[in-house]
């Protein structure tokens, strides 16, 4: 994958190290999808019975028709820290909900950066106002 250009979400899939999403991870992306339910915006993830399977492969993909937009979240191997202890960081893409061209977005320390780069979008499309997470 070259920076700057899209990709499939096979292509993603493939290309990438993932790790499992933490038990953390899961519960603030389940109590996200409650608070922004709450607040009338649509963010889903397409099939939730497939929620579990893939925290477990490190890849969610979040959509909003609100948005127009779907999104792919990717728990990435960012090496062992000083103590030895696992890495991760997040990659990020989003791409146009009729298309599976994802253009690459920022590379984030958490999740819970990821959907509150959402929260953003629906705050500057005027959908969302005060706090959502």
């Amino acid at each position: 994958m070259t920076s700057g250009e899209p990709s499939s979400f096979e292509s993603i899939y493939k290309t990438t190290r993932r790790l499992p999403f933490s038990d953390t991870d899961a519960k603030q992306m389940r109590a996200h999808l409650q608070i922004i339910h709450r607040h009338g915006l649509d963010l889903s993830i397409e099939d939730a019975s497939d929620l579990e399977e893939m925290l477990q492969e490190g890849i969610l993909t979040p959509q909003s028709r609100d948005l127009q937009a779907d999104f792919v979240f990717v728990n990435v191997d960012a090496g062992r820290g000083f103590f030895g202890g696992q890495k991760t960081k997040v990659l990020t893409f989003t791409s146009d909900i009729h298309r599976n061209q994802y253009f690459p977005g920022p590379v984030l320390g958490s999740l819970l950066r990821a959907l509150v780069g959402i929260n953003n979008l629906y705050r500057a499309a005027g959908l969302l106002k005060g706090p959502a997470l």
